[in-house]
Formats: C-alpha cells, sequence, structure tokens
C-alpha cells in the first residue's frame, strides 16, 4: 500500500513500573491502529503480551485490516527471536 512513509506513530502510555507501552500508529485514510506491549513476570522469566486494535478508516480496508492481522498472530515467534538476540547481545 506505500503508505508506511506517511505514517505517524506516537507513544500514548509508558508505564515502566506496570510493564506497559502503547503506541497509536496511523496511516492516514488507511488504519488507526493502537499497539499495547505488556510485560509480566513468570518466575526467573518476563512474559510478553502484544496486542494490536486496528481500524480500518473505510469499509473497502476491512480485508487489508483482516490481512495484517492474521500476519500479526503469527509473527510471535519472529519477535521472540528479536528480542532474544538484542538482551543477548546487550548482556541482559
Amino acid at each position: 500500500m506505500g503508505e508506511a512513509k506517511n505514517s505517524v506513530w506516537e507513544n500514548a502510555e509508558f508505564d515502566p513500573e506496570d510493564g506497559r507501552v502503547q503506541y497509536a500508529h496511523v496511516i492516514p485514510d488507511v488504519t488507526a491502529t493502537l499497539v499495547t506491549a505488556r510485560l509480566t513476570r513468570n518466575g526467573e522469566r518476563m512474559n510478553l503480551a502484544m496486542t494490536y486494535d486496528r481500524t480500518g478508516l473505510s469499509a473497502d480496508l476491512n480485508a487489508h485490516v483482516e490481512e495484517t492481522g492474521a500476519k500479526d498472530a503469527k509473527s510471535g515467534p519472529y519477535w521472540e527471536k528479536e528480542i532474544n538476540e538484542y538482551l543477548q547481545a546487550c548482556g541482559k
């Protein structure tokens, strides 16, 4: 859709004590998305839950929203690998 160059990201919430970060992401005339990352402790480990609340800004974009949601649902292993590699490189 070529929309990335026009997108806007805004940090909507940053609460490190509660382990919560939220971003609003808007692609003009395409979608509005609220991305929420929530960290919780599980013994020695940390769990990360990601939520994407995405809305098409016109009815003809519903299929695009559904397709993007399906991709998001499968992206957990990718992000787990990326985050773990980053933390290892930082010595954390």
